[in-house]
């Protein structure tokens, strides 16, 4: 990723890695507890999942500029 100036292409490993870690953390932890959770664990997990569910949504928000640009680029 050439056309990036310093540190732009680390910020990308550094949030594709987050998002696939916490999706991984989720499809094989939090997904299966969340199914066989009830009363005040069920609302103790639905919380882990949001904060993790809005911790991805951060770290794509993130970014989201420097992967439109590396899109532009390789369609260019």
């Amino acid at each position: 990723m050439h056309f990036l100036s310093a540190g732009e292409d680390d910020r990308i490993s550094h949030h594709l890695a987050e998002v696939s870690y916490l999706g991984s953390n989720i499809s094989s932890h939090v997904v299966p507890k969340f199914l066989s959770a009830e009363g005040d664990e069920l609302q103790e997990i639905s919380i882990d999942l949001s904060w993790d569910l809005r911790e991805i949504k951060e770290a794509i928000e993130a970014m989201e500029a420097d992967l439109q640009r590396l899109m532009n680029h390789r369609n260019s």
